[in-house]
């Protein structure tokens, strides 16, 4: 694993978190050409941004959980998140995302212990990774 440091424009931290083990010489990335990244909203958060409390626990189990159900529908690779500003950030490659996608919609439509969101975008070329060093 890899931790990363950085800050937001208005110089809030960002703390990230990568694989970089396994996916800098991941060789198959071009069976995953779609980026999954899920954007969980924090209930606690201190002033700058980061979690507050318990937060940090309640979201890496709520990560973990939305990460073992994608596994159970669909072949994912979880790269790493992002923590800051509010948010947890988590990012996957995937080879198909239309069951990741419906899985992800009837998932949003019961409560949850935090909410999110998330987006499916074409990134063939692992550009995401790439910026992160992978």
């Amino acid at each position: 694993m890899a931790v990363l440091r950085g800050t937001t424009a208005d110089g809030k931290p960002l703390v990230g978190i990568m694989d970089a083990r396994r996916y800098r010489t991941f060789s198959d990335r071009s069976s995953f050409p779609w980026l999954l990244e899920l954007h969980i909203q924090m209930k606690a958060e201190r002033p700058d941004g980061m979690p507050a409390g318990d937060e940090l626990e309640t979201l890496n189990g709520f990560e973990d959980a939305l990460v073992a159900g994608l596994k159970r529908v669909a072949t994912i690779h979880a790269i790493g998140h992002l923590t800051g500003d509010g948010l947890r950030e988590v990012y996957c490659y995937l080879a198909e995302p239309d069951v990741v996608h419906a899985y992800l919609a009837e998932l949003r439509r019961h409560q949850q212990i935090r909410e999110f969101e998330y987006r499916i975008t074409n990134d063939p070329d692992w550009k995401l990774a790439a910026e992160w060093g992978l």
